[in-house]
């Protein structure tokens, strides 16, 4: 039999989009967030180009006494999100990437804002990337994410861009533990 030659299913790329984050806590349906759990996101930036999802799973051999290996059993899973080239503003790194302190002087027109060894807590974030040809949504959600590694701050020619590595984490979602959800809106836009 002869394997068909024809991909009969669109390819998902990510790269380019808005980031939305919220609260975690602040959430009341982590599956399905209601119209006023989308109320209390924050779009957080554009995101240029190169957002990634990366799912690493670390198997567990499973041997037999004479027969070898039988089963890998799936012993840990890490998922990261990162979004590449972002757009920024300092209170939403305040909020929720780093839980420092931030102020904003109205009068002066200056905001400060410094980076400690707080942490912000779990965010919820949602990555919505359209397919600027075809109209097609992908979003991206992950119900549960804290900030993790390195941050980087590039000074350009149009503006300051930074990059945001985020680690889901395992959500009880309808008797399940999940890390990620997606939604593929594969509707024609005219």
């Amino acid at each position: 039999m002869a394997l068909p030659t024809v991909q009969n299913t669109e390819p998902l790329m990510l790269g380019s989009g808005e980031l939305f984050i919220a609260k975690s806590k602040d959430i009341s349906n982590l599956a399905i967030p209601t119209d006023e759990d989308l109320a209390k996101f924050v779009n957080i930036g554009a995101i240029k180009e190169n957002a990634s999802l990366s799912i690493k799973d670390e198997m567990q051999d499973v041997k037999g006494a004479n027969r070898g290996l039988i089963y890998k059993a799936l012993k840990e899973r890490n998922v990261t999100f990162k979004t590449g080239i972002i757009t920024f503003n300092l209170e939403n790194l305040y909020k929720f990437i780093y839980g420092g302190d931030f102020t904003d002087d109205t009068t002066k027109k200056v905001q400060t804002f410094s980076i400690g060894n707080e942490v912000a807590g779990k965010c919820y974030l949602i990555f919505v990337h359209t397919d600027k040809e075809t109209g097609h949504k992908l979003t991206v959600k992950i119900p549960q994410a804290l900030f993790i590694g390195e941050q980087q701050f590039a000074w350009g020619e149009d503006a300051v861009s930074t990059n945001y590595e985020f680690a889901a984490l395992s959500t009880q979602i309808n008797g399940k533990q999940k890390y990620v959800l997606f939604d593929n809106d594969y509707n024609d836009v005219v």
